[in-house]
């Protein structure tokens, strides 16, 4: 069947039995997260202040419950239950691919809609009013350019968190690079660049965080022009990850 085009309709049921397993993690995240932003976005005066708080106190939470996903996923590799639904049907790539619509996609989506929902519900304006970000004067983006790179950061840390776990089959390689991703990260580039006094450690955050990437990098390069190519890149990284995970376990992994 690995040759056999994608039914959807399969997939989609194997996604409605995963996230029947996993989602109550999600909703519990996805939940306080939604809350916390109601309350950041009635209160706060400047959407600025609300999106950093937002973020901070939300994507680390985020990644980790995204994780929890991803190990439940190598559970089900390491144990030898994935091979009971290959016997009833499914194809490995239908497989992995509900796995990565349960763990990736619908967990960013609902991240997403936790912020934009209370916002249009509260005050639909904020969603276009411009920011200046962070004290960079001159340039300002509207807040939902701004949401959404914040979406696509997500999705493209995901999907290398999730290709390293399931690469190497272990399961601390998943909460660990989340961490790594949500924290670590940015945390040793700033070292670096304040050790060096040099700023262009952090083009490497062009790549994979385009949030990051035009909070913390120099006026020199940052501009809303490179702001909306890192989206891109990263974006199109996070579906190069995406398809190599289809392309791992569809044609290397003994499940």
């Amino acid at each position: 069947m690995r040759g056999s085009p994608l039914r959807f309709r399969l997939v989609l049921t194997h996604v409605d039995y995963i996230l029947a397993r996993i989602n109550k993690y999600m909703l519990v995240v996805l939940g306080l997260l939604a809350l916390i932003n109601s309350l950041i976005a009635f209160y706060t005066i400047t959407p600025t202040y609300s999106i950093v708080s937002f973020y901070i106190l939300g994507t680390m939470f985020f990644l980790l419950a995204i994780s929890i996903g991803i190990v439940s996923l190598l559970d089900e590799l390491d144990s030898g239950r994935s091979a009971l639904y290959l016997v009833a049907g499914l194809s490995r790539r239908e497989y992995i691919i509900s796995w990565i619509i349960s763990t990736i996609i619908f967990p960013v989506l609902g991240f997403l809609l936790s912020i934009v929902l209370p916002m249009t519900i509260i005050n639909p304006r904020l969603l276009m009013i411009e920011v200046n970000l962070f004290g960079y004067q001159g340039f300002s983006v509207p807040l939902y350019i701004i949401l959404l790179s914040i979406a696509i950061q997500l999705f493209n840390n995901t999907s290398i968190i999730a290709f390293l776990s399931i690469s190497l089959r272990n399961k601390i390689v998943a909460i660990a690079s989340s961490v790594f991703f949500s924290f670590f990260l940015p945390l040793i580039l700033s070292f670096i660049a304040f050790i060096v006094n040099i700023n262009d450690v952090y083009h490497i955050l062009f790549f994979t965080s385009p949030f990051y990437y035009v909070t913390m990098g120099n006026t020199a390069y940052v501009n809303v022009i490179t702001y909306i190519l890192s989206c891109i890149t990263s974006f199109v990284v996070g579906v190069l990850f995406t398809i190599g995970i289809v392309g791992y376990v569809s044609k290397y992994l003994e499940v």
